[in-house]
């Protein structure tokens, strides 16, 4: 499946509960790193929210999709992430996937893990973790009709801030969801190649 990236949306289409519903039940299932699913979800459809986070925004382009897109869609990383190994892990010996003794060695393991861990390679994890994630969510949304665009042109800085998020979750993706606009993507639509040679990406060893 491609990911079509879309920027102009049906203005004033809300997204009904069932499909975000869909979504989310198949999102925690996302591979992440000891299986510790470190994300948190900012669904922001709310026109007063929407109008904070224009103070972030670098370019009017974005601001376009902000104000016409059905939500946007802020995911970030939880910085403390390994606290959540024990309720996890305690569900998982719950439900017989390992004995106790296993269980004890494996949070031993993720504990020692983040406690040697400096905090730029934590992060680089939660990107990674991030963009693995943002990805599926947009694969996701994309088999139940609806389309996006992710948002670089972001002081990223400022969102816990301008959102009032603790900062123990670090912002990392931003992206616009909502329902095509047919019409206008129909006149300006080219036909979209490859700009470079496939060979350009792919190395065999």
């Amino acid at each position: 499946m491609r990911i079509k990236t879309v920027r102009s949306f049906e203005k004033n289409h809300k997204i009904p509960r069932i499909i975000w519903d869909q979504i989310f039940h198949n999102i925690p299932y996302t591979p992440s790193s000891f299986g510790l699913k470190p994300w948190k979800f900012f669904i922001i459809e709310n026109k007063n929210y929407k109008n904070k986070l224009k103070k972030a925004f670098i370019s009017e382009n974005n601001i376009q999709q902000l104000e016409n897109s059905s939500a946007i869609v802020l995911i970030l990383g939880d910085q403390d992430k390994k606290k959540l190994a024990n309720y996890i892990y305690q569900q998982k010996f719950l439900n017989q996937e390992f004995n106790q003794e296993t269980k004890d060695q494996l949070l031993k393991k993720i504990n020692q893990h983040y406690d040697d861990m400096n905090i730029l390679n934590l992060k680089n994890e939660l990107y990674l973790e991030a963009g693995i994630v943002a990805t599926h969510f947009m694969i996701e949304a994309q088999s139940l009709g609806y389309n996006g665009c992710f948002i670089g042109g972001c002081y990223y800085n400022q969102l816990n801030n301008i959102l009032n998020i603790p900062e123990r979750y670090l912002p990392i993706i931003l992206f616009s969801l909502g329902k095509e606009n047919k019409n206008l993507e129909t006149k300006k639509q080219k036909k979209n190649i490859l700009k470079l040679d496939i060979n350009h990406f792919f190395n065999f060893l």
